[in-house]
């Protein structure tokens, strides 16, 4: 928990300073405290569908009905730790906004879960 406080608030001052995603190395390092297994992944999908899906659509892919991203979730998420996930869901940046109002720690974690779908072979059925 003190690894995230801390990770947040380095975050929040990178946000403050110039609304960029530049992930604290304090975030990178935290980990996923929520198993990634098939119940987790599907209420992560239940989440991800109700907050996500309008901007980042149904497969991740950047094609919501809101707002057209510029990449798929897939497309970056190779290359991000689950902290640096969970860090961007919290902080938000540019249109991203911060859920952090919106759903719980262990909300974000469960949508990461469901997020790492998208890079496997086990899809989950949209639900």
């Amino acid at each position: 928990m003190i690894h995230i406080i801390f990770a947040l608030l380095l975050g929040t001052v990178t946000f403050a300073f110039g609304g960029s995603w530049n992930i604290p190395l304090a975030a990178n390092k935290v980990s996923n405290p929520v198993p990634k297994n098939e119940e987790t992944v599907a209420k992560g999908q239940i989440i991800y569908n109700k907050h996500c899906v309008r901007c980042h659509g149904l497969s991740g892919g950047g094609d919501g009905t809101d707002q057209k991203v510029e990449y798929g979730l897939s497309t970056i998420m190779p290359e991000l730790t689950d902290g640096a996930l969970f860090w961007k869901l919290t902080v938000g940046a540019g249109k991203m906004p911060s859920v952090a109002r919106e759903l719980t720690e262990t909300e974000r974690w469960l949508v990461i879960n469901y997020l790492r779908t998208f890079n496997d072979d086990q899809k989950v059925e949209s639900r």
